[in-house]
């Protein structure tokens, strides 16, 4: 027969393993639909945000944010270290293929980017 204390141990570890596998789970969902949405979604393309050193990241938030395109911090490593180090806040966001030289153009007139280029993830510099 086992004790209280036993049987508290056991249910505790199927919890926890119960968690992780539902953890595990989730995440190869979310990796299933980012991989069927770039293939059933060829239109779409990335383009790298890279605002000013002087930028602040709240601003830059802000100003991805009122573009309304899908966007999330990053940048393509195509540019390298230096290029990272003296720029500011970098965001990458999903636009229509379609508008590309339209949105690109209105996104490098903002006072506060420094430089907007599609993202190539074939390019691994440093």
């Amino acid at each position: 027969m086992l004790s209280n204390n036993n049987k508290v141990k056991i249910k505790f570890t199927c919890i926890i393993i119960l968690v992780f596998i539902a953890a595990v789970v989730i995440l190869f969902l979310r990796m299933q639909g980012t991989n069927m949405r770039n293939r059933n979604n060829k239109e779409l393309i990335e383009l790298v945000v890279v605002f000013k050193k002087e930028v602040s990241g709240e601003d830059a938030k802000r100003i991805i944010a009122n573009l309304s395109y899908p966007s999330h911090e990053g940048a393509d490593s195509s540019r390298g270290k230096h290029y990272f180090y003296m720029t500011g806040p970098k965001y990458i966001i999903e636009i229509p293929q379609s508008e590309n030289e339209r949105i690109g153009k209105r996104i490098s007139d903002i006072p506060e980017v420094y430089e907007v280029y599609k993202a190539d993830w074939n390019i691994q510099k440093d």
